[in-house]
């Protein structure tokens, strides 16, 4: 982007003005442990939900990825035949409750630290994560009712 566009974006609009000189700023690298600018609530904020903003979001954000892996390889694996013995059923049982209240974690510290909630929630990937752990609580509801625990179950896969 030429220097000229940056200059006319600034004057459009000068909020964009400060989200791409964070983006140009130095100490917004991968050099820092921790994000550096704004409030408690920026930089936790920043930390959780940009991988960029530090050495340690990048390393939050790389356990993130494994952990939604290893969470959908759990539900996949689970299914199979070859799996269903009592002895796997607590590692089931304790994994996917590991990875539901982490994802719920992560969701409610993203949520609580944006400066806009309404914006939060509607955004697509934000709705998709909320969707990734809603139905393990929903199940949990209607435990006593077999089918509707392992269609929300299904759900979660998709």
């Amino acid at each position: 982007m030429s220097e000229n566009n940056f200059v006319e974006m600034s004057q459009i609009n000068p909020q964009k003005e400060l989200l791409l000189s964070k983006s140009v700023d130095s100490s917004w690298s991968l050099t820092t442990y921790f994000p550096q600018h704004g409030t408690l609530k920026e930089r936790t904020n920043a930390f959780f939900d940009d991988a960029r903003s530090s050495i340690l979001s990048l390393m939050f954000a790389i356990w993130m990825f494994l952990l939604i892996l290893f969470s959908v390889i759990c539900l996949v694996l689970e299914t199979l035949p070859a799996y269903k013995h009592e002895d796997d059923d607590k590692f089931w049982d304790y994994s996917e409750k590991f990875c539901v209240a982490w994802f719920t974690f992560e969701y409610c510290i993203r949520m609580i630290t944006t400066e806009n909630i309404g914006s939060f929630i509607i955004r697509p990937i934000n709705i998709i994560d909320f969707l990734s752990f809603a139905p393990y609580y929903i199940g949990l509801i209607f435990s006593r009712d077999v089918g509707a625990a392992s269609f929300f179950r299904t759900l979660r896969i998709l």
